[in-house]
């Protein structure tokens, strides 16, 4: 079923470097701060046949990842690795921000293709937003086409979408919305990518924090990435928004990542949770094994 598909591994999460292999061929080095990764590998393996993955992990050197654990002894894969098929022409990048004075959603989507014989002859980028777990009536819906520029083999279309019923977020009410987007040859749904978004603006006025133009008192506390039962964040929702709601009943809005980044899974529950995020770079040097120049690039 996947012959004639771009196929991807994609790399979920290493610690502190990692060397991909594909069929005894070499794929990637992963050596990062966080986020994931994918490679195009459609050279490397053949429809209908087994593909051998192979992976070294070294953990014996400073990481790049800040403290992805208390103790700093963790090596190893924290999220899948997966392989993934999709059309030659794809949606390479999908991402919608909530402009609050605007009432709208910002969606951004970046189409490429690989092969020129392989293109889409109509190539459309259609959107339908509807908010999570509510009676929203009818979906949202705008569409555009893709134009490609001469001689690229991308190109990121934009577009606006109003949000009505507009339902901003709050760490009282967590509205969240899901926007659906498609890529379609003329009418024909060729590929799908949903990305979930929230609608929310921060501001200082002065002294004060403000959010959606109300003002905001910050009741935090701190997370240094402490997990005695798996070593490592879990990669699950739920289970971090089982830890975040306790925070949140608590009278908690806000956490700081004492300097780490951690998982999407942990920003997805965060954002159903209620709870605002303080991500930050690895900047310290002070421990045997992160003793690196700082160097957030």
């Amino acid at each position: 079923a996947w012959q004639g598909r771009r196929i991807w591994l994609k790399i979920g999460g290493v610690r502190s470097q990692g060397w991909f292999w594909v069929n005894n061929k070499t794929v990637a080095w992963v050596d990062a701060y966080c986020g994931t990764y994918k490679y195009d590998i459609t050279d490397l393996v053949q429809a209908g046949t087994q593909a051998v993955v192979v992976a070294a992990v070294n953990n014996a050197i400073p990481s790049r990842k800040g403290q992805m654990i208390s103790s700093h002894l963790f090596g190893g894969l924290y999220r899948d690795v997966e392989l993934e098929a999709t059309p030659d022409t794809r949606i390479d990048d999908a991402w919608v921000r909530g402009d609050f004075d605007r009432q709208e959603a910002e969606v951004h989507a970046t189409v490429a293709f690989a092969t020129e014989a392989a293109r889409l002859k109509n190539p459309v980028i259609r959107v339908s937003i509807t908010p999570v777990g509510a009676n929203h009536g009818s979906p949202m819906k705008q569409h555009s086409p893709v134009v490609f520029a001469e001689g690229k083999r991308e190109s990121e279309v934009v577009m606006r979408v109003p949000l009505a019923p507009f339902r901003p977020w709050s760490p009282e009410q967590p509205d969240l919305y899901v926007a659906e987007i498609t890529l379609c040859d003329g009418e024909t749904p060729v590929q799908g990518w949903a990305e979930r978004f929230g609608v929310r603006k921060v501001e200082v006025r002065g002294e004060r924090f403000f959010l959606n133009n109300k003002p905001l008192f910050l009741r935090g506390y701190g997370d240094d990435f402490v997990y005695p039962l798996t070593m490592v964040s879990p990669a699950s929702k739920e289970e971090h928004l089982k830890h975040l709601k306790i925070a949140r009943a608590a009278g908690f809005n806000y956490v700081r990542l004492h300097t780490h980044c951690e998982l999407p899974e942990y920003f997805e529950a965060a954002d159903e949770a209620g709870i605002m995020i303080q991500p930050e770079l690895p900047y310290y040097g002070d421990y045997p094994t992160e003793a690196f120049t700082f160097d957030p690039m």
